[in-house]
């Protein structure tokens, strides 16, 4: 658990998006999926996050994974109790 508090704590302070950018809350077709994207000029990061029981799914376009380094594009799926953090594709 520690280590995941360190990781958390790394990507914000390499993300100025994540910690001075503007925050929009986005819709999803389920209440147990958060999703939010947090932008600056330079920067647009989406983040997930699912408190559900089942995984979700939500549309991203193009972007990375910033926790696994993997491009991703479409359709993401979320799993149970999972968080994703994306920086988009311009």
């Amino acid at each position: 658990l520690l280590g995941y508090y360190k990781t958390m704590i790394a990507l914000r302070k390499e993300h100025p998006a994540l910690y001075q950018g503007a925050t929009e809350v986005l819709e999803t077709d389920e209440n147990a999926l958060l999703a939010f994207r947090r932008s600056t000029e330079e920067q647009n990061i989406l983040v997930l996050a699912n408190f559900g029981n089942g995984a979700q799914t939500f549309e991203v376009g193009q972007a990375e994974d910033l926790l696994t380094g993997e491009d991703v594009s479409g359709t993401v799926e979320v799993g149970k109790l999972e968080l994703k953090v994306l920086e988009l594709a311009e």
